[in-house]
């Protein structure tokens, strides 16, 4: 497994795909937070983002990130993806946790969710379960970049 990338590193592979410190795509963030809340409150699981998700979307919102050792792999930073039902999922694994969450992004490799929850922890929803992914946009990003095994989402439960 290659060494796990630095925080300059993470910031620097960010920067190359477009995010920059002062970064915030303002309504286009707005939009796409309100349309997955009503995509939620459709399936019958009304969610609202908590506000450290919308200052992430503001900042990180709309970037597509292809990862370095695989670019057929893009982490896409919008929560607007839905699959029938998956309000379930993100439902189950807020009430496991105790806190809100909200989606922020999938991979397109087989389509995982990644959500946030408000204490700024990054979560991932697959086929095979909830997993961990980090505390905070660097670390989680960090432990993708490199493919670290994802820790159980369960270990996190209230």
């Amino acid at each position: 497994m290659p060494p796990r990338k630095s925080p300059a590193e993470i910031e620097a592979w960010l920067g190359e795909n477009g995010w920059f410190p002062e970064r915030d795509i303002g309504r286009d963030a707005d939009d796409a937070i309100a349309g997955r809340e009503a995509n939620l409150r459709d399936q019958g699981y009304p969610m609202t983002a908590p506000e450290v998700v919308r200052a992430f979307l503001h900042s990180y919102g709309l970037l597509e990130l292809p990862y370095p050792n695989d670019p057929e792999l893009i982490l896409c930073l919008n929560p607007e993806l839905a699959y029938q039902y998956d309000g379930s999922d993100i439902q189950e694994l807020a009430e496991g946790l105790g806190v809100s969450v909200f989606p922020v992004g999938y991979e397109t490799d087989e389509g995982a969710i990644v959500v946030m929850d408000e204490k700024e922890r990054f979560f991932y929803i697959h086929d095979t379960g909830f997993y961990y992914m980090g505390q905070g946009v660097i670390d989680a990003l960090a432990t993708r970049l490199v493919g670290d095994v994802l820790q159980d989402a369960e270990d996190f439960y209230a």
